[in-house]
């Protein structure tokens, strides 16, 4: 016959394990991945540049004239500090080619301005289709970054060149807060 204490032992771990299990069992996947981010469900796309000899009014300027010309950008409208836009582009490749899709906002500060590129879409196969990164990235739970067949996320390092090219005026990147 076990002992009243050996029970009493042996039940504090099992309650033990039953609080503590839900942590591993449940644990999230969704750290960054570069300037890649999941929020609201979401791919984000998020950096940083330096401008540090600029002011924010004329840093806007600056901005405005480049996204307003550049290859692939539309619908640019400025209000304030903040630009917003739609990105399209397509570039050749090997047997194929790739047309990305998105969505931008640029803010900007003194020195500095964000950008945040959101609602992305990208076709990298030869059938015409456009995939949503939130559908190719992001599990079915909404919240961590799935890793499968489907979506190699190893991918996100040449979109994230891709971006940090097409919104860069020449100054040097920073991954500080904001």
């Amino acid at each position: 016959m076990e002992s009243k204490d050996h029970k009493n032992y042996c039940m504090k771990y099992v309650l033990l394990f039953f609080l503590i299990a839900p942590t591993f069992l449940f644990a999230q996947n969704n750290k960054p991945i570069g300037d890649f981010c999941i929020e609201n469900n979401a791919v984000v796309f998020r950096h940083i540049f330096m401008a540090p000899s600029d002011s924010a009014p004329a840093l806007a300027r600056k901005i405005m004239s480049y996204v307003s010309t550049r290859s692939g950008i539309s619908n640019v409208v400025q209000n304030g500090l903040i630009i917003t836009g739609n990105y399209d582009e397509i570039r050749g490749e090997v047997f194929t080619y790739r047309e990305t899709k998105a969505d931008f906002s640029i803010e900007i500060k003194n020195g500095k301005y964000r950008v945040t590129i959101l609602n992305m879409l990208n076709n990298n196969n030869m059938n015409g289709a456009l995939w949503s990164f939130n559908f190719m990235y992001i599990k079915d739970n909404g919240t961590d970054w799935r890793n499968d067949a489907l979506s190699d996320l190893n991918d996100l390092g040449a979109f994230h060149k891709t971006f940090i090219n097409v919104f860069t005026l020449n100054q040097k990147t920073d991954t500080s807060n904001w």
